[in-house]
């Protein structure tokens, strides 16, 4: 069997000066989150930071300044990563049928392995049932060399210059409602463990980021100012 390889997770902390005071970028899907996701193939990590960060919030000019951190992921003895999108085969063979895909970033279960193919279980859940249940399932096998069995997370900070916008009346435009998180001075203390990014609940501190943070409040979207 292929060794299984590594995959590479960014988080983009995206900071920007609004009004005199430095804001840090947080949106709401199934909870509060930072820009995140996987590193392409042979694409650099401060390249996939800003791909991610500018994919998920449509803000351009987002500049790459610095990596934070950078830290394993403790993964369960049988669960894997796809680390390329890969067809889903019905036996061990890559000349026989296909029924399915698995895209990269997925996580699987592994069953068995079989020469250089390994036997994976995907599920997934509709957690906001009353009674969560499992909504469909793919089941089959997956060169090995499209898992992996380490993961390592990187968050990086990176920076974008708002400036001043009009829009057809002349009026100044706002933010988008993303940028509604402002960062109050304070003592330098950890980001709290309930707001930040899986990578950065260990290792990340207002030290790190070199901004100090007293509380992160979701506020209304700021105006932009001149």
């Amino acid at each position: 069997m292929a060794e299984p390889t590594q995959l590479d997770k960014v988080t983009a902390l995206i900071i920007s000066q609004i009004d005199g005071e430095p804001h840090l970028l947080i949106f709401e899907h199934a909870g509060l989150q930072f820009p995140a996701g996987t590193v392409e193939p042979a694409e650099n990590p401060d390249d996939a930071a800003v791909r991610e960060a500018t994919e998920e919030t449509g803000l351009a000019d987002i500049k790459f300044e610095r990596k934070l951190a950078e830290a394993p992921e403790e993964l369960e003895p049988e669960e894997r990563l796809v680390l390329l999108t890969t067809p889903v085969y019905t036996r061990p063979d890559d000349d026989g049928p296909t029924w399915s895909q698995l895209r990269n970033g997925l996580r699987v279960r592994q069953l068995r392995t079989e020469d250089d193919f390994v036997h994976v279980e995907y599920a997934e859940t509709n957690s906001k049932a009353i009674h969560p249940y499992v909504s469909y399932q793919i089941t089959g096998w997956v060169p090995g060399s499209a898992l992996a069995d380490r993961v390592i997370l990187l968050p990086f900070l990176t920076l974008w210059r708002h400036t001043s916008r009009m829009d057809s009346r002349g009026r100044k435009a706002h933010l988008p409602a993303l940028l509604g998180t402002a960062i109050r001075p304070a003592k330098a203390q950890p980001v709290p463990a309930s707001l930040a990014p899986a990578p950065a609940r260990r290792a990340l501190t207002t030290r790190q980021t070199g901004l100090p943070v007293s509380r992160l409040s979701r506020a209304s979207p700021c105006e932009a100012s001149g």
